[in-house]
């Protein structure tokens, strides 16, 4: 097998593990949350689960694949990705915290607004 057939390989490996131990880690938590929480409880959590998911990638798809594939990188870029990743960041979680309140509404929830929790 040629050098960059074995690095591949290996990739591939890392990768694979990376993305089994998320989906065994995510399956763990979902499993643990059912026993500790109602049904409703569980469902409105699957549903905010499922919006960070979502909302995370648009964290994802900025900076790091193209960072990887430079093949000069300056501090810059850097500096640069980490600044827009955390404003994205802070942007996603401000926009969750001020639709708290919609979505206990959507969901039926009105014990889980904001204005009732002390």
């Amino acid at each position: 097998m040629s050098e960059h057939g074995s690095r591949a390989a290996r990739s591939l490996i890392w990768t694979a593990l990376e993305s089994f131990g998320l989906s065994g880690l995510s399956f763990l938590s979902l499993i643990i949350l059912s026993r500790f929480l109602s049904a409703a409880e569980f469902g409105a959590a699957a549903i905010v689960l499922g919006l960070i998911q979502i909302l995370n990638l648009f964290v994802e798809i900025t900076f790091h694949d193209a960072l990887v594939q430079r093949r000069e990188v300056e501090e810059k870029h850097f500096d640069t990705a980490f600044t827009v990743n955390l404003t994205v960041a802070v942007a996603i979680s401000a926009a969750c915290f001020l639709g708290a309140d919609t979505f206990a509404d959507a969901v039926g929830e009105p014990s889980w607004r904001r204005s009732s929790v002390r």
